[in-house]
């Protein structure tokens, strides 16, 4: 942000009125959208039980910080133009921002969660980076309150939200930013010829990408259930004769030559994989703090330092 901050530092007891309405003025600068109008004093004095003449001196004493800058106009309100969000974050004595990853498996997944790192670092949030299998093991992480930020396939995300409006809210990336152009494919046991004429399919349950794009593929064969980091062994072990996997995940090359592969078959197949390239980061519709962490992020930026990580010239923070 462009305004000179100066973090307050509180000398009054964490249970003072003072301290309360400190806390809340910062809380309610980080959920107001930039160029919105912050609630008047009776509003927020009422949500944390003070006087107007404490939450008044509360929202002065963090103007005088400078980590806000407030523009106020007779019939608009006051309005919020812009905001150091790390030292509001202190000062509302919030908890650190929690995001949850997928396993960073790939190199586009090492390199996003280095990119996502790297920007909400920038701003000064405490932030706890968590990693998890499976877009709906996630996705109830997020309902849950484990999670404020949850990040999957955009086809996911649409999947896992279509009926819930309480998760409904989310930020796409550029194509590309979850699965390469072209990078899901079949990895089998064996050349199709050698194969027997019904298939045993593995197919990992917690993932609604995994699901999908198995259940399109291979309409005909049998399922194994299967965690997706299990598949490579499954299938050196002929417990699988093929399944759907994403080619630059770590723990089999495709030049192994105990492996065959082929790009997907299936027409609607193709068209679910390049629908779920982009990534999206889900929030809680009602988290109006982790709404504005994601509209203050830099995109751009975080996947140009994804690109870096793809193309070796950085090393991923994980």
């Amino acid at each position: 942000m462009g305004i000179s901050s100066h973090r307050i530092v509180s000398s009054t007891p964490a249970d003072t009125a003072q301290h309360k309405a400190l806390q809340e003025v910062s809380r309610t600068i980080l959920e107001t959208p930039l160029g919105g109008r912050l609630p008047n004093i009776s509003q927020m004095r009422a949500n944390v039980g003070v006087g107007a003449g404490t939450m008044q001196k509360a929202m002065q004493e963090i103007q005088r910080s400078g980590d806000v800058e407030l523009s106020s106009k007779q019939r608009q309100g006051t309005i919020l133009i812009d905001r150091d969000m790390g030292a509001l974050w202190a000062t509302a004595g919030l908890p650190p921002l929690t995001v949850l990853l997928p396993l960073p498996h790939s190199r586009e997944l090492q390199g996003l969660a280095t990119g996502l790192r790297r920007e909400i670092h920038d701003r000064g949030i405490p932030t706890t980076f968590l990693y998890g299998h499976g877009s709906w093991q996630r996705i109830n992480a997020l309902r849950s309150g484990t999670s404020q930020i949850c990040v999957m396939s955009a086809g996911a995300a649409r999947h896992c939200t279509h009926s819930d409006d309480a998760v409904g809210a989310r930020t796409l990336l550029r194509a590309g930013s979850y699965y390469a152009a072209d990078s899901v494919l079949v990895l089998a046991r064996a050349a199709r010829e050698r194969l027997p004429e019904r298939w045993r399919i593995g197919i990992d349950r917690d993932s609604a990408d995994h699901v999908h794009l198995t259940e399109t593929e291979f309409p005909r064969h049998a399922f194994v259930d299967i965690g997706y980091p299990q598949i490579p062994a499954a299938l050196r072990r002929g417990m699988i004769d093929a399944a759907v996997w994403h080619h630059t995940t770590m723990g089999a090359s495709l030049e192994d030559e105990s492996f065959a592969s082929w790009p997907l078959a299936r027409a609607d197949a193709q068209t679910l994989g390049d629908g779920n390239t982009s990534a999206a980061l889900v929030i809680r519709s009602s988290d109006d703090v982790a709404r504005e962490v994601l509209s203050e992020m830099d995109t751009q930026k975080a996947e140009s330092l994804q690109h870096d990580v793809i193309a070796g010239d950085l090393m991923p923070l994980l």
